[in-house]
């Protein structure tokens, strides 16, 4: 999210923050402007932090917010089924084949 000058006072803003925290989305903040005062937008966590624009900050920062997402929830019918092999049928008393 691209932070400004007046992103506190976007109603717009703070209503797109909290749907992405209910949704427990990642996201991060970033200074919008190099030459003014920028402000986080109402609902931000004591946690977050506003971040520059340069290209090791970005690199670090979105690795970092991936790598702490929650895990994507796989549904059942698209997991892995594991292959039998023929020690598993011996020892549920199955046939082979």
């Amino acid at each position: 999210m691209i932070c400004g000058e007046s992103t506190h006072e976007c109603a717009r803003v703070t209503l797109e923050l909290a749907i992405t925290q209910d949704e427990d989305k990642p996201y991060m903040l970033l200074w919008g402007r190099r030459d003014k005062m920028c402000m986080m937008p109402d609902g931000a966590r004591k946690v977050d932090a506003i971040y520059g624009w340069s290209r090791e900050i970005l690199e670090s920062q979105i690795s970092a917010t991936l790598r702490d997402a929650k895990p994507l929830v796989v549904p059942e019918n698209c997991k892995r089924v594991p292959q039998r092999t023929p020690s598993d049928a011996a020892t549920r008393g199955g046939r082979v084949g």
